[in-house]
């Protein structure tokens, strides 16, 4: 168990810099609820104290990490929410019952500790580099990065699929264009036999038409083209 983190106000920066490392300390030696709950609620007034008080802006930074921090051991510790024991607990009137409020608090630790750890080096990266370190902001820029890896692991999948659909449509138009080409000869022919059986009479050349208009079907049938479909 850890020593209890006193509250105080420092008041020079290097008061600041050791509260600053006692709180630190603090935090990673917490192992009970009770304890990480105390201790983020001095951090927090120390955070607002310093925004309030206008210390430098690094000071401010630094508490909001601190808190962030806080809020990720919170969530680690107290777990997975038992819903069914709180209303349990509430409907029988009992202390234990939890307030909305408190439902809030711990969701969003929880979502704090889902970061740092499942995403550890987003959760340090913006930690350190961030100007105005936030659970929103840490929240987004996760989700942000969550998306961005997804997005990068489907890109080569997308590609291929991408690439097969172009080269099926090539295929596509290439059958089409041949047999638009061979339904435009058998047409050609079939306007010859037409012609020849109108002017030789059409005896002589009923086989020779039946078996254009049979190709020439054959072949509308095949690129679904009605425009060739002449003759039955």
């Amino acid at each position: 168990m850890s020593e209890a983190l006193v509250p105080r106000r420092p008041s020079t920066p290097e008061a600041f810099d050791a509260y600053a490392a006692e709180a630190l300390g603090a935090i990673e030696s917490a192992s009970t609820p009770d304890e990480i709950e105390h201790i983020l609620g001095v951090v927090k007034t120390v955070e607002a104290a310093a925004r309030l008080a206008d210390k430098s802006r690094e000071q401010e930074r630094r508490w909001r990490v601190i808190a962030l921090k806080a809020e990720a051991k919170k969530g680690e510790l107290i777990g997975p929410p038992d819903r069914s024991a709180n209303a349990a607990a509430g409907q029988h009137g009992l202390r234990g019952a939890k307030t909305n409020v408190e439902h809030q608090a711990d969701h969003q630790a929880r979502q704090v500790a889902k970061v740092a750890r499942e995403q550890p080096q987003v959760f340090d990266d913006y930690l350190a580099n961030e100007e105005e370190p936030s659970r929103a902001g840490l929240l987004k820029t996760a989700a942000d990065a969550k998306r961005a890896k997804t997005e990068a692991a489907l890109a080569p999948i997308a590609d291929a699929a991408e690439r097969d659909l172009r080269l099926r449509r090539v295929k596509t138009l290439h059958l089409i264009a041949e047999a638009e080409a061979a339904g435009a000869f058998l047409h050609a022919q079939l306007g010859a036999v037409i012609d020849a059986a109108q002017h030789d009479g059409i005896e002589r050349h009923v086989s020779d038409l039946r078996e254009s208009a049979r190709l020439l079907n054959l072949v509308a049938d095949q690129i679904d083209n009605p425009r060739l479909r002449r003759v039955k």
